[in-house]
């Protein structure tokens, strides 16, 4: 069954030792900040890296592109690096169009 319109979704699940981070649904000005929370509490959980799966997203905005290039940029030292993989579709044509493809497919 498909996902409501607006629908969004930040699954944590562990993956070796590192957290993954499964996005579902649609990432836009009103999801973004969910999405930074999860990745805060995973750098505030001592977390040094941080998979993001992004095959199951299917739209993006440039409030959720934003949350990438912060955490993809760590300004403090305890920041995790962010790993970027499986996007596709719009999604992956969003970050084409930015000019923002190498932070794609880094895990």
């Amino acid at each position: 069954m498909p996902n409501p319109p607006d629908y969004f979704e930040a699954r944590v699940v562990e993956r070796g030792d590192r957290p993954t981070v499964e996005l579902v649904g649609e990432l836009d000005m009103a999801s973004a900040p969910q999405l930074d929370s999860c990745v805060r509490a995973l750098a505030d959980e001592g977390a040094e890296v941080v998979t993001l799966d992004l095959s199951r997203l299917e739209f993006c905005d440039s409030s959720g592109v934003a949350v990438f290039v912060r955490w993809s940029k760590p300004s403090t030292e305890g920041s995790p690096a962010l790993q970027l993989r499986g996007a596709q579709g719009t999604v992956r044509r969003v970050f084409e169009v930015a000019g923002l493809a190498h932070m794609l497919d880094t895990a």
